[in-house]
């Protein structure tokens, strides 16, 4: 196989006819159809969740119906559509590969990372701050990516852009950037956010009547711990949310430094070809690994609080949940 072919993701159809002939050919069509329809579907439905529950019904309709909110998702729909298309015909005319595009990936994609962990963990990044460091990060990762490739191979270009130190330099610069930036802008200005906040979004409507109708007819339920209650669950901040919240951090930690800086870097200094017995035992393990993590995450449980209490009517006609 040429290196073209690799990068242009070949090696498994080549892998297949050479073991199953023309049958493992067919077969590898039908995943790659399967993939591609799987992948686009969940992809669609993403995108038009967001565009109309973030993006409409935040900023532009707060009291939107179940009418509007489809015609919106709808919209979105058809927006991704195109662009994805035009920029799957973009990459194609200017002769990007496979290997190209996952590289790409990495650069574009990781700037949002530790933002996004310091959004649900840390209560003072504000909001300027997660955006301004994620679309800083961005840049700094492209800048790194392209002044790398222009370093390394004397010119920016496809072929130089698309091989692995560029690449690796310019998606480090991209994830770990941002990190830098969200924690000095949010000690400038720091933020205060509520956590209760989340318990007052309603994403479920009404056939007939608007959210903001819904709200008026449906007596809210109020903590006493602070919170409010949903006729569904019970939203309680307690001292065993903030342990799991802390041991979830920790294993994060452990599994991002031990998969992506302990394991491999030291392989790639000491320049370790694998040889077949590694590959093979590898393999095993990756394996059994696919055969036990749905038994963990089907029979391993989280240990929830429960409480228990009464609900009784305040005189603004809300419920109070007391214990």
């Amino acid at each position: 196989m040429t290196s073209s072919e690799v990068t242009n993701g070949l090696v498994l159809p080549y892998v297949a006819v050479a073991v199953a002939g023309k049958g493992g050919a067919v077969a590898v069509l039908l995943m790659t159809f399967m993939a591609i329809t799987s992948t686009l579907s969940a992809q669609v439905i993403a995108v038009s969740s967001i565009f109309t529950f973030d993006f409409y019904r935040t900023y532009i309709n707060k009291n939107a119906g179940n009418k509007d909110v489809i015609r919106w998702s709808h919209l979105g729909v058809v927006l991704f559509a195109a662009f994805s298309a035009g920029l799957t015909a973009a990459f194609n005319y200017g002769g990007t590969n496979m290997g190209w595009t996952l590289y790409m990936i990495g650069v574009v994609t990781c700037p949002g990372i530790f933002p996004l962990i310091l959004t649900i963990l840390w209560n003072k990044q504000s909001s300027s701050a997660a955006v301004i460091s994620a679309v800083a990060g961005l840049a700094t990762g492209l800048g790194v990516w392209l002044g790398a490739a222009q370093a390394l191979f004397g010119e920016v270009s496809v072929d130089s852009t698309g091989q692995t130190l560029p690449c690796m330099y310019g998606t480090v610069a991209s994830a770990l950037s941002p990190l830098l930036y969200t924690i000095i802008l949010s000690l400038i200005w720091p933020d205060n956010y509520d956590w209760t906040r989340f318990t007052d979004e309603k994403l479920v409507l009404d056939s007939d009547t608007s959210t903001e109708e819904s709200r008026r007819k449906e007596p809210t339920r109020e903590s006493s711990k602070g919170g409010v209650l949903s006729d569904a669950s019970e939203v309680v901040h307690d001292q065993t949310d903030l342990r799991w919240q802390k041991y979830a951090f920790l294993w994060s930690c452990f599994s991002f430094f031990g998969i992506w800086i302990l394991w491999p870097l030291p392989m790639y200094g000491a320049k370790y070809i694998f040889s077949k017995a590694i590959m093979d035992r590898g393999l095993n393990y990756m394996a059994v690994g696919k055969l036990v993590d749905p038994g963990t995450v089907s029979f391993v449980r989280r240990k929830e609080t429960n409480y228990q209490g009464v609900t009784q009517p305040t005189e603004t006609g809300s419920m109070k949940y007391t214990e």
